[in-house]
């Protein structure tokens, strides 16, 4: 059972030094300090989770009072990276962890998730004391700083570097000792506001301890992220692929680390963000491209009166109601499901599909599932049916999902193989090892043209399938190579494979949608709550999810008046391979041969063997 964390305390100092030490939640219920932070007349100093609101009646009246808060104010401005304190324990969780290389936080807009990303760069990066409210109070925890450090800000453009990296970030957060020309209480002759971002020279300061701060643009050609090497990289939003690419070489040196800080929304223009990304692969463990990931989302489960515990003083509650009502809503009212989408992204963090999914009755709070406790090592109880859909591919993907029908006629896909690039014997060598099976020499036969051909047999010592399929197209072409059908070499490397149905999409596609749909006749496995669907995906299948959730229809042209509905032919490997086990159909066939307890191998009926080769 996980063990639940006490929530964070507030400390509201007002006039006549009253102090009220209250959660969040005993917060909202109190209208009278609402009142008072929202109050644009009075003083307030926000210092991590102590907050001094003065009137200026009580400051001119009390000389203590006037005192205290000037102290409190010149403080906070020499030195505002000492009173950071994280507003979730998710925040708190992603600043202090460090056991990997790539770190993402995930979340909505306006919730402080940057700013988290860039108080975790700077850890160690100037002379810090672990005296500082950040470290003794607020539970970040404290590193050394041993040496300089090269530090690389990576935003859209250089406009916003100007406009909110530098000002929000860098001049609001790093102490003023440490900013030298640039500093808050700086008053010597040379003397800047910000660095000239865009120039050659403007995009790079260095800290009076000596560490380096550079400043690049998504727009920069990717040559300008090849060169430099740095310590930390952190990431404003989804930067391109190729530049990420370029920089990652070059920390890979130093043992860097990368820092992303985003909402995981599409953005027009850039096919590489949104649901689909490489940011989103490194995330659900389909492509890591070498890298210890670890992600951090929202901070507790969200409600319709409230975006996230963000307190009111950083994000007031009256404009998070404005940003529901845009993003959640209206577009349900109106059933716009494009708003819909992008709302999900800026409220909920939710990876952002543009719209137009091909299986857009899939649910991933409903059919994707921890695996049941049945599933021991990975494998479905002896009792279920089991199935196997194929979709061939050497050079293009080559995919197989392997299903379990329970009694309830529930299909769970326990499994998803996906690989490239190599042979069918590879491939399913592959498969049955992965199904926990055997592979044995069944025969050496003489092909017609003299040629001998070995015929191997799987064993279906762990996992017994009722029936496997391959795509039909693939089934019937000929290997030129061996002239042989591919249909005829999957059979002679070992797996006993059919022809699957080549029946299209539209007949297909709504066979799918029913069994997402939840429906009273089926209850969840997990939760046993009704109405449920009756498929179920486990959620070590990563390929499966990252296609069923970035399948989408052709675009349309709108000057045609009778547009086709065609579905994109990317990102559908698993899709194919789960339409051609699904017209099998999958459905539970009780003890029957091939099924329930199985007998043993050596129990097994000898099958007919294939007379259009004759044995040597």
């Amino acid at each position: 059972m996980t063990e639940t964390r006490p929530p964070f305390e507030y400390t509201f100092l007002l006039d006549n030094f009253a102090e009220y030490v209250v959660t969040y939640e005993q917060y909202l219920a109190a209208p009278f300090l609402r009142e008072l932070v929202n109050d644009e007349t009075q003083n307030r100093l926000v210092m991590g989770r102590k907050l001094i609101i003065f009137s200026d009646d009580f400051m001119r009246d009390d000389a203590d009072a006037l005192r205290c808060y000037e102290s409190a104010n010149f403080e906070l401005l020499v030195n505002p990276f000492k009173f950071y304190a994280p507003s979730t324990y998710k925040a708190l969780d992603f600043v202090n962890d460090w056991d990997g290389d790539v770190f993402c936080r995930i979340a909505p807009n306006r919730i402080g998730k940057t700013t988290d990303a860039f108080i975790k760069v700077n850890l160690g990066a100037f002379p810090q004391d672990p005296e500082w409210p950040i470290f003794k109070e607020y539970g970040i925890n404290y590193r050394v700083f041993r040496h300089p450090l090269k530090i690389a800000l990576a935003s859209y453009e250089w406009s916003n570097h100007q406009d909110t990296i530098w000002p929000e970030m860098v001049k609001k957060w790093i102490p003023d000792e440490q900013l030298g020309v640039y500093g808050r209480t700086y008053t010597g002759k040379k003397k800047k506001d910000s660095p000239s971002f865009g120039t050659t020279s403007g995009n790079r300061y260095k800290l009076t301890c000596g560490s380096i701060y550079r400043h690049f643009a998504y727009s920069q050609d990717q040559s300008n992220y090849e060169g430099p090497v740095f310590n930390r990289w952190l990431w404003d939003e989804q930067g391109s692929k190729n530049l990420f690419d370029g920089a990652d070489s070059r920390t890979r040196t130093v043992k860097g680390i990368h820092l992303f800080s985003l909402t995981p929304h599409k953005v027009k223009g850039r096919p590489d963000t949104g649901a689909g990304s490489y940011v989103n692969d490194m995330l659900d463990g389909s492509r890591t491209m070498g890298h210890t990931v670890k992600a951090y989302c929202k901070g507790t489960e969200w409600d319709h009166d409230s975006i996230d515990p963000i307190p009111d003083w950083i994000y007031p509650e009256s404009e998070k109601l404005k940003e529901i009502a845009k993003w959640r809503t209206e577009p349900l009212a109106n059933n716009d499901e494009k708003a819909q989408a992008e709302g999900k992204a800026r409220l909920e963090g939710i990876w952002h599909t543009t719209g137009g999914l091909v299986i857009d009755e899939w649910r991933r709070d409903l059919s994707w599932i921890d695996p049941p406790e049945s599933f021991k090592d990975g494998h479905p109880p002896r009792w279920m049916t089991l199935y196997r859909g194929m979709d061939h591919g050497m050079r293009n993907p080559f995919t197989c999902l392997c299903f379990a029908v329970d009694r309830h006629n529930r299909v769970f896909l326990y499994r998803a193989i996906y690989t490239q690039g190599r042979t069918i014997p590879q491939n399913v060598r592959d498969s049955i090892a992965q199904c926990g099976n055997k592979i044995r020499l069944d025969a050496t036969w003489e092909a017609g043209d003299g040629q001998l051909v070995k015929r191997w047999e799987e064993v279906q010592c762990t996992e017994r399938f009722q029936k496997s399929v391959i795509d039909s197209r693939s089934a019937g072409s000929t290997d030129p190579q061996t002239g042989m059908s591919f249909l005829q070499l999957y059979n002679l490397a070992g797996i006993n494979v059919r022809k699957a149905s080549g029946k299209f999409l539209k007949h297909w596609q709504p066979m799918v949608q029913q069994m997402l749909r939840p429906s009273p006749d089926f209850t969840h496995p997990i939760t046993g709550e009704t109405p449920a669907p009756q498929f179920y995906a486990l959620n070590t299948c990563i390929p499966f999810m990252r296609e069923v959730e970035c399948w989408k229809w052709k675009a349309q042209n709108n000057d045609d008046a009778n547009p086709k509905e065609e579905a994109e032919d990317k990102n559908n490997h698993c899709m194919t391979a789960w339409a051609y086990a699904i017209q099998i159909p999958l459905r539970f066939l009780g003890d029957l041969p091939g099924t329930g307890d199985w007998r043993t191998d050596e129990d097994k009926p000898k099958r007919v063997r294939d007379t259009s080769y004759r044995r040597i």
